[in-house]
């Protein structure tokens, strides 16, 4: 047989390979060329006039006419500390929000002059109690600053979103939110109990005399805590409750402080649980219900203004460094599946790793059992 076919194929093969191989190095050095150029251009247009590239704000709504300014933050998704890489050079994850990193746009707007108040459009089921505190304390920031600070809750701000936004001067929830959740989530821990096998062939599964259990705490010795083929001792799980505990009290301590809600009734009678807007407004979780357009009117008459004479801003992305973000938004342009599964499993790492206040059904979707 000759043998000159099969190596014609085999050649033909490896260089569509060198080819398609050269064209998305090109591609990323394009991209990565044009992040650095319009970075550069964007900086000289803003010296040339003095505002673009430097202002640290865009306009949402409204124009130079305005007589009052407001910042709008989206706080999104699950809340967490930090990114899982904070170096700007690999995908940040649009769907969390970074407490520290909203904390500092506050102060921002606590200190510009371009700023009169905030509005806060909240949608979130929580997250960690770290970063749900450091949002709080930039709201405080703002406050200090004698500026105002107002919540409009889409959809949902549970948990961690209500230890968050607890300080405003006002939270308005659009109608059929989802509200409140009190309680603090720790791990859960599977049982395997008198394992006998793993079931290689018809799947994953752990082959058990006595079945699966779940401990699922609601914080040298125990190194192994969480092991899923032992049962977990009750000094552990005494030592985690103790945690979460000290957790739980904070966040009553928190919400009782900042929207002077009953302790009792907080602890006896709604525990974790979610409230309608009606209830929550009952409890104080809330001060009514307005839509978007509803709480924008009322910032303005807060103000002292118009709706139409109210200019909203939001807070520009900061794509200036070469290597920086928009290096990596052009590798995901080439790339836009990249690490996308390893994005999540990052945030999910991070989340499962601490006490929660986060809405379990949420986290369960999200991260899976």
């Amino acid at each position: 047989m000759d043998p000159r076919p099969s190596l014609m194929s085999d050649l033909f093969r490896m260089s569509a390979k060198l080819v398609v191989g050269g064209i998305i190095v090109v591609a990323l050095i394009f991209f990565g060329t044009m992040a650095f150029v319009g970075g550069i251009a964007g900086g000289i247009a803003g010296a040339g006039d003095g505002s673009r590239g430097k202002d640290p704000y865009v306009t949402i709504k409204g124009d130079d006419e305005a007589e009052k300014t407001v910042l709008r933050l989206n706080l999104e998704g699950p809340i967490l500390a930090h990114p899982p890489r904070e170096d700007g050079s690999f995908f940040f994850d649009d769907n969390a929000t970074y407490g520290y990193e909203m904390k500092e746009d506050l102060e921002k707007a606590a200190k510009s002059d371009q700023v009169d108040a905030v509005l806060l459009y909240v949608s979130t089921p929580g997250g960690t109690i770290h970063g749900s505190q450091a949002i709080h304390d930039g709201i405080k920031t703002v406050q200090a600053a004698d500026k105002k600070v107002i919540v409009y809750v889409d959809s949902i701000s549970v948990s961690g979103g209500a230890w968050s936004t607890a300080g405003a001067d006002m939270i308005f929830a659009d109608r059929g939110s989802f509200l409140a959740m009190v309680g603090v989530l720790g791990p859960q821990l599977l049982q395997f109990d008198d394992p006998v096998g793993i079931n290689v062939f018809l799947g994953t599964g752990v082959d058990t005399r006595g079945g699966v259990k779940l401990n699922w705490i609601h914080a040298g010795k125990g190194k192994d805590f969480g092991n899923p083929f032992r049962a977990a001792e009750q000094w552990e799980l005494d030592l985690w409750q103790a945690n979460l505990d000290q957790s739980y009290d904070m966040f009553v301590d928190h919400m009782v402080t900042h929207r002077g809600i009953d302790r009792a009734l907080l602890v006896n009678t709604l525990g974790a649980g979610i409230v309608s807007n009606d209830q929550a407004e009952q409890y104080g979780f809330i001060d009514g219900t307005k839509t978007y357009d509803e709480v924008v009117a009322h910032l303005a008459s807060e103000l002292g203004t118009e709706e139409d004479k109210l200019k909203i801003l939001g807070p520009r992305k900061d794509y200036s460094s070469p290597f920086g973000r928009r290096l990596s938004e052009a590798f995901a342009a080439v790339v836009p599946q990249a690490d996308a599964s390893a994005r999540l499993s990052a945030l999910c790492t991070d989340l499962m790793s601490k006490p929660l206040v986060i809405w379990q059904v949420h986290l369960q979707n999200m991260c899976g059992e």
